[in-house]
C-alpha cells in the first residue's frame, strides 16, 4: 500500500510541476524540451545496449515496477515439501508433483533430479541457466542505468540548443524568450526524469537481480539435498540459515521455522528415520 501511495505522490508531483511550468511557459517549449530529453536518452541508450536486452526490459517493465522484496519463506516451504514427497513417495510422486510447480527454474531442476542426472550434471545445467538469466538481468539493469546517466546529459544538450536558438534570433526579441525557455526547461526535465523515473526503476531492477540470484542459489542447494534424499526438516533449517541476514529478521526466521514445521506436520506420517534430521543411506 505504501509503495502505491509513493508512486501516486510522485506522479501528482510531476504533473503539478508540468502544469505549473506550462502556465509560465508555452506548451510548445515544454513539449520540445521533453522530447529532446526523452528521445535522446532512449535512443542513445538503445544504441548502447543489445536489442534483446532492450526488448526484454520493456517486456518486463511492469514486473520490475511491481516488484516487492521476497522473503523466500514460500520457496523454502515448497522445497521442503518436495523433499518430503521424495522421501515418502519416491521419484514417481516427485515427478507427478513437478507438473504443479510454477517456478520454471525449480521445475527444471526437479525434472533433472527425477530423470536421474548426477549431482554435478544438475548443478552444471542449472548454473548455466542461472548465468544466462543473470546476464540478461544485468543488461536490463545497465540499460536503465544508462538512461539515468544520459538524461541530465541530454538536458544539458537541450540547454545548448536553446542558447543557439537565442543567439540565432538576436534580431527577433519574440524568439529569445522561447529559446531561453527551451534552454532552461531541458535541464529541468533532464534532472526530473533521471531522479523521479529512471533512478527508482534502476533501484527496482537492482533489487530484482539480487533477489533472483539468491532465489536461484537456494533452489540449487535445495535440489542437491533432494537428490541426496535428505530430511526435509534438515533442508529447511539449512536453507533458512544460508540466507543469513538477507531480508530475515530473527522474528521472521522463527516464523518460517514454525510455518514449515506446521506444513510438514500436515503431510503423511513420517517414515522411520525421518525425524532424526539425517538422510537415509
Amino acid at each position: 500500500m505504501k509503495k502505491y501511495i509513493l508512486i501516486a505522490a510522485g506522479i501528482l508531483f510531476f504533473g503539478f510541476l508540468f502544469v505549473l511550468l506550462s502556465g509560465l511557459t508555452s506548451w510548445s517549449a515544454n513539449i520540445k524540451s521533453c522530447l529532446i530529453v526523452l528521445a535522446g536518452t532512449v535512443v542513445c541508450s538503445m544504441l548502447n545496449s543489445s536489442p534483446h536486452a532492450v526488448k526484454s526490459f520493456f517486456t518486463n517493465f511492469g514486473e520490475i515496477i511491481n516488484y516487492q522484496t521476497n522473503s523466500f519463506d514460500d520457496l523454502i516451504e515448497e522445497i521442503a515439501m518436495l523433499a518430503r514427497i521424495r522421501r515418502v513417495g519416491g521419484l514417481a510422486d516427485l515427478e507427478a508433483k513437478s507438473k504443479d510447480i510454477e517456478n520454471n527454474f525449480l521445475k527444471k531442476g526437479v525434472e533433472l533430479v527425477v530423470d536421474g542426472y548426477s549431482d554435478s550434471a544438475v548443478v552444471s545445467t542449472l548454473e548455466h541457466r542461472y548465468q544466462n538469466d543473470t546476464a540478461l538481468r544485468k543488461e536490463q539493469n545497465d540499460f536503465v542505468n544508462t538512461m539515468m546517466k544520459l538524461s541530465p546529459v541530454f538536458g544539458f544538450a537541450g540547454t545548448i540548443i536553446g542558447l543557439i536558438q537565442v543567439l540565432n534570433n538576436m534580431t527577433a526579441p519574440e524568439m529569445i524568450g522561447e529559446g531561453m525557455a527551451t534552454a532552461l526547461l531541458t535541464t529541468f526535465y533532464g534532472l526530473i526524469f533521471a531522479n523521479l523515473i529512471f533512478l527508482p526503476v534502476s533501484k527496482k531492477a537492482s533489487q530484482m537481480l539480487t533477489s533472483e540470484s539468491v532465489e536461484k542459489s537456494l533452489i540449487i542447494e535445495g535440489l542437491l539435498d533432494i537428490s541426496k534424499n535428505m530430511n526435509s526438516k534438515a533442508i529447511s533449517y539449512r536453507l533458512i540459515s544460508s540466507l543469513g541476514e538477507y531480508n530475515c529478521s530473527k522474528e521472521n526466521i522463527n516464523y518460517q521455522h514454525r510455518h514449515i514445521m506446521q506444513s510438514n506436520a500436515g503431510l503423511s506420517s513420517v517414515p522411520e528415520g525421518e525425524s532424526h534430521g539425517l538422510s537415509r543411506s
